[in-house]
């Protein structure tokens, strides 16, 4: 064999392998984006889940819905972005099951921390550009003036 044959030999083998690697790079690709979208839209129904529970245990505080509550952290901190994670559980140890009434306004507590987390997720979801101030858990008309209050 000469050496033109085995140069033609080598890039026709170059040639067939890199068509190949094309199209397993784009499956790649392809399962990559696929698995951020379900990922995506695990932390959407998650992210719902979670407030909902969170304005359960605002409107009616009671132990189930503290431990529904409780449950809903847990699986969001699977999923969630560090920020969201972080900012959640800062506001279980801190406002929830950690607040000094000495420490000051425990209301004005909740609301930040609501309105951070809430603007975290919708970041994290790629929802808003930027962060909406006072976002907050909205209260109900049909809850006790004194929950009511600790909704503001």
């Amino acid at each position: 064999m000469d050496r033109t044959t085995i140069a033609i030999a080598l890039i026709s083998a170059c040639s067939a392998l890199f068509g190949a690697s094309i199209g397993l790079i784009g499956q790649v690709i392809n399962n990559y984006h696929i698995r951020q979208l379900e990922v995506e839209n695990v932390k959407r129904e998650k992210y719902s889940d979670l407030i909902k529970q969170m304005q359960l245990v605002f409107n009616n505080p009671s132990e189930a819905t503290f431990s529904q509550f409780q449950s809903a952290v847990n699986i969001v901190d699977l999923f969630a972005s560090d920020q969201v994670a972080s900012l959640l559980n800062k506001y279980y140890k801190n406002v929830i099951v950690g607040h000094n009434p000495s420490q000051g306004d425990v209301d004005a507590d909740h609301k930040k921390y609501q309105s951070d987390i809430i603007n975290a997720m919708r970041k994290d979801l790629g929802i808003g550009r930027n962060t909406i101030d006072d976002l907050g858990l909205l209260a109900s008309k049909w809850v006790d003036t004194t929950e009511v209050r600790r909704a503001k």
